[in-house]
């Protein structure tokens, strides 16, 4: 498979019923770390997946996202994000060119209070070019322009793609990120 995943448990769990399996996070640096990608999403995607938050705000995956100075890579997230609108509960879209810092023009947000603590939602979020659309339990909640729909990557950079896996910025994002 060309775009096999080869991910890393750390202090997390899976927790499989015979209907389902799932990832149970502990809230304390847990996250999963894809050692082996080989993605190269530079433009358009798609990511669905189902979500069961157990606080406020905290990264739900993202790919070698950077956000100091030049951004790049992607990132989506749960929560505020300190930009132009910092919605609680609400789930974020971030990507970056690596040629400027654009800060809330590549940011895209569901209003606030879109998310449910402790509840299972569906999440679909479908990027096309600018377009991005947010999609929860099936309906269209959020529909915006980025103001530039490319993704890049420093030359060096390794692209991994990590779920949950803490941002490191403590000046950026509330404490839940880090």
């Amino acid at each position: 498979n060309k775009y096999a995943l080869v991910g890393v448990l750390k202090n997390a769990s899976w927790n499989a019923t015979s209907t389902r399996s799932s990832l149970n996070f502990s809230g304390v640096d847990a996250y999963v770390d894809f050692t082996t990608t080989e993605l190269d999403i530079d433009n358009d995607i798609t990511v669905s997946f189902w979500m069961n938050p157990q606080a406020e705000e905290g990264v739900i995956m993202s790919q070698d996202w950077g956000y100091i100075g030049y951004e790049y890579g992607w990132a989506i997230s749960l929560g505020a994000n300190h930009h132009l609108d910092n919605n609680p509960l609400a789930v974020t879209w971030s990507s970056g060119t690596n040629t400027s810092n654009l800060n809330e023009g590549n940011v895209i947000q569901t209003p606030p209070y879109s998310i449910s603590l402790n509840q299972w939602q569906q999440i679909v979020i479908r990027k096309q070019n600018k377009q991005i659309d947010i999609f929860i339990n099936g309906a269209l909640v959020t529909s915006e322009q980025l103001i530039d729909g490319s993704i890049a990557w420093p030359f060096a950079s390794e692209k991994k793609f990590s779920l949950a896996k803490a941002m490191v910025h403590p000046d950026m994002y509330n404490s839940n990120y880090q």
